[in-house]
């Protein structure tokens, strides 16, 4: 599971990222990948910032899930821009995370910033549910660079086929 091998640091109560501990040392900086995933802006730059100063640690992507309490304060075009400025600032990809629980009175709201996203070439998707991919086909949304988080596992390796033939490359 992956769970087994992620730590999870807690800023003011909220996951924030999650690091790799698996017990193999990996023998250079690019085995040594992780991901930071967030719902505020600000955390993604900080740990972006930090990995920068950390040799050992390779950054892989930065991950913006959207949450319900901050939907009705962002501009989608605003969001969308800043995702962008941190990419560029900080050189590495951004994946939006679809929220593993989506209530039919946010879609219409996660619809345009998932589709604005896109426009600004926002195109990689994390899903926590199989439901998200039935969105990202309904929206019309690229679904070609897929990845899930720990809330849609596998147990055993026919699972393991079925997300891979779903389009979903890395759990």
């Amino acid at each position: 599971s992956r769970r087994r091998h992620t730590r999870y640091i807690s800023v003011t109560g909220v996951q924030t990222c999650a690091l790799p501990i698996s017990a193999t040392i990996a023998k250079s900086r690019q085995d040594r990948r992780f991901t930071i995933k967030s719902d505020r802006l600000e955390t993604l730059d900080f740990g972006a910032t930090f990995a920068a100063t950390c040799p050992d640690l390779a950054l892989e992507e930065l991950v913006f899930e959207p949450k319900r309490s901050a939907m009705g304060e962002w501009d989608p075009d605003q969001l969308a821009s800043s995702l962008v400025d941190l990419q560029a600032k900080h050189r590495v990809p951004v994946r939006l995370a679809f929220p593993t629980v989506i209530r039919a009175w946010d879609e219409p709201l996660l619809k345009r910033w998932f589709q604005v996203a896109a426009n600004h070439g926002i195109r990689a998707y994390e899903v926590g549910n199989v439901g998200a991919l039935e969105l990202l086909s309904q929206w019309q949304l690229p679904s070609s660079d897929l990845t899930s988080d720990f809330t849609l596992y596998s147990l055993n390796s026919a699972a393991s086929r079925e997300l891979r033939r779903l389009g979903i490359g890395r759990v």
